[in-house]
């Protein structure tokens, strides 16, 4: 897989935890380039609509790896 950032619906998608395709694809993609990358931007745009439960430390720890880039 090429990087790639994902967009808001990808992100909001894999947060959810459903849709077995998107996570299949996000899984690979860690499995190659262990982190997924998104902007600020799609973070402010997921995060509000997401409950406190439904977003996982891990994933606000790939943002704050990627904000030193």
């Amino acid at each position: 897989m090429e990087l790639a950032i994902l967009d808001t619906d990808i992100l909001s998608e894999v947060l959810k935890r459903k849709d077995l395709q998107v996570l299949a694809s996000a899984r690979q993609y860690l499995i190659e380039h262990q982190r997924l990358v998104f902007s600020a931007m799609t973070l402010y745009e997921v995060v509000p609509r997401a409950s406190v439960k439904s977003v996982r430390p891990a994933a606000l720890g790939v943002y704050a790896d990627c904000q030193h880039e």
